[in-house]
């Protein structure tokens, strides 16, 4: 965000939308350097994905254990690179995200948030800037949809890449304007609420935006749910509700960050700004010493299980579908009508006709 603060970009602020591109040519350049790196230091020169999953479809359980012990190497390789293609993803699309929302912002608004995204002292601003977030928002969503239609018909490769990419950062958008309207909107129609920038504020905000969230997410799903919604808008429906709860983390993480800001400046002295630094970075060392150990035993786990579930009802289809196959091509081959000898062996009814001529 420092790069949209520059003179120029103050003096055209159409210009910021320039930083959205070279950003995310630098994720891509960074990701293809590590991917190299991967393949050379971890995959022994090549990665090749493990089809293990897929096969166990097909095969019966005592053999789907034995591949799977056999082929475990790979197959952990395989799960250890989905999650660095996954992470890579999020964090560019973060970033892109991001950049795109502070530039949207400065054009709307005319006022350019700082580099975490707040707006220090002109915080207050009219209907139509809020409405023309809306606006925006509406048009992220069709484009959502958009491009999980692409998705679906374009070929694994760096183009299908490149569209995922733009899906999971125009989600991120959409959430970081539905926090931006909704901050923008709290400040204009309550009047005690004062600044958005206090830690009362930003906890009213957050508790504000989990509960609209919540409401928001229960009716995506059931929609998602319906009959009447196909496969590619049901994929575009779970990326909207992903992106309101990365809404709510983002508003919680605004939250809890003003208030180590806060605690930072009472205990450190006021004019070490280093000292401020080591307080925050000891206060996130301590929360980090409380939270890991539940969130592993707990929640890593219940999101374990819950992807070992998805996956097993997206086998147990594939599974489904390949045996209504294999019963379409057995109905549709005709039968063959064989006789038998007298010694019992199957003779073609050709051969038959023919003897019988010969006799």
């Amino acid at each position: 965000g420092s790069l949209q603060h520059g003179k120029i970009f103050q003096d055209y602020p159409i210009y910021t939308f320039w930083v959205v591109p070279m950003m995310y040519v630098f994720h891509s350049m960074f990701g293809w350097i590590a991917s190299k790196a991967r393949r050379r230091f971890i995959h022994q020169g090549g990665f090749k994905p493990s089809k293990v999953s897929h096969r166990y479809s097909t095969i019966p359980t005592a053999e789907a254990e034995r591949v799977h012990l056999e082929d475990g190497k790979r197959i952990l390789r395989t799960r250890y690179e989905e999650q660095v293609l996954e992470c890579m993803t999020e964090v560019a699309s973060l970033t892109v995200s991001f950049l795109s929302i502070q530039a949207f912002r400065v054009n709307i608004s005319g006022v350019m948030p700082n580099n975490i995204g707040m707006e220090v002292k002109h915080y207050r601003h009219d209907k139509a800037c809020s409405l023309n977030v809306v606006y925006l928002i509406a048009g992220l969503s069709l484009f959502i949809v958009l491009l999980v239609h692409l998705s679906k018909m374009l070929p694994r490769g760096m183009c299908r890449r490149v569209v995922i990419h733009g899906q999971t950062s125009v989600a991120m958008a959409m959430a970081w304007s539905l926090m931006c309207v909704i901050r923008w909107e709290l400040t204009r129609n309550i009047e005690s609420f004062g600044s958005p920038n206090t830690v009362k504020a930003r906890v009213i905000t957050a508790a504000g935006t989990s509960l609209a969230a919540f409401a928001a997410i229960y009716s995506l799903d059931k929609l998602a749910d319906a009959d009447c919604t196909g496969e590619s808008t049901d994929e575009a429906l779970f990326t909207m509700i992903s992106a309101i709860g990365i809404l709510v983390g983002f508003s919680w993480e605004q939250a809890f960050e003003g208030a180590a800001v806060g605690v930072a400046y009472e205990v450190s002295p006021a004019t070490s700004r280093s000292n401020t630094v080591l307080t925050k970075l000891g206060i996130a060392l301590i929360v980090g010493l409380v939270c890991i150990s539940p969130w592993r035993r707990y929640i890593l786990q219940i999101l374990i299980q819950l992807e070992d579930r998805r996956r097993e009802v997206k086998d147990n289809t594939i599974r489904h579908e390949i045996e209504e196959e294999i019963r379409e091509q057995e109905a549709s081959e005709p039968e063959e009508h064989l006789n038998l000898d007298d010694d019992g062996f199957a003779q073609s009814s050709d051969v038959g006709e023919s003897d019988t001529e010969d006799a």
